[in-house]
């Protein structure tokens, strides 16, 4: 791990495992979002809100990564776990915790806002598309059907993709 962090890069044009993938700009809480989402094996989302939050589904729409606050947050055994990078002067270590119930249900609560957010702005068409590979593909409109059809929080067993 960098001991340094950066921006992330250009997701449309490097994240190539995900496809298709689209960039929005979208007005989200009096603010505007640029809004990254992309589709790994099909049904698998990930889903940038500017930097942070960043949410990674799989294909049964579970939560199964995470990145919020600046924390990367990992599912295991349907539960969240929380790993913290602690720095110092020569390296960097990450540091875990499983997140409280509590903690949890306000992540979901959060997640579930923005994703409602979202989908309003999108249904209303009030949003600018940035871009999308392929330029001629469907991201939008599996975005759409995704937003649709996965209104609950459920955290999956493992972090992995399938």
């Amino acid at each position: 791990m960098a001991r340094h962090t950066e921006d992330r890069e250009d997701l449309l044009r490097d994240a190539t495992a995900l496809v298709p993938r689209v960039m929005l700009q979208v007005e989200i809480e009096e603010r505007t979002v640029e809004v990254f989402a992309g589709f790994r094996n099909g049904e698998a989302l990930s889903l940038y809100f500017d930097s942070d939050p960043v949410f990674h589904f799989n294909s049964a729409g579970h939560l199964r990564r995470a990145f919020a606050a600046g924390h990367i947050l990992k599912a295991s055994q349907g539960r969240l776990v929380s790993w913290s990078p602690q720095r110092t002067e020569s390296r960097v270590t990450m540091a875990s915790e499983e997140l409280t119930t509590e903690k949890q249900e306000q992540l979901g609560k959060r997640m579930l806002a923005l994703l409602c957010n979202l989908k309003n702005a999108m249904a209303r068409q009030q949003f600018t598309l940035m871009g999308q590979v392929p330029a001629d593909g469907d991201g939008l409109e599996r975005l759409s059907s995704w937003l649709e059809s996965h209104s609950g929080f459920t955290i999956a067993e493992l972090p992995n993709v399938s």
